[in-house]
């Protein structure tokens, strides 16, 4: 849909950028930018598993279906960790 700027369900050509998707999974009050995924980055020197949160979430939506495609802004920010992501 970002590149066609039609919808692939019902042929509407009024499509929303989201450049940001909110996310509440912290559990805190305010919204943060939601993310793709966790990161394996190791261990601590106590032996507590270090992980972080990559890939910034956008989005596309149809305005009149809601049909809606997910991309990631910062795609060369996901790489193989052997634990969560991995190659095809």
């Amino acid at each position: 849909m970002r590149k066609t700027k039609k919808c692939p369900k019902c042929d509407c050509t009024k499509i929303l950028d989201i450049a940001k998707v909110a996310d509440h999974g912290d559990g805190g009050t305010a919204p943060t930018q939601a993310r793709l995924t966790l990161r394996h980055e190791g261990y601590s020197f106590v032996g507590n598993e270090k992980i972080r949160s990559v890939g910034h979430l956008g989005a596309v939506t149809c305005s009149e279906c809601g049909y809606t495609e997910l991309y990631v802004s910062d795609p060369k920010t996901i790489e193989p960790d052997g634990k969560f992501i991995s190659w095809l």
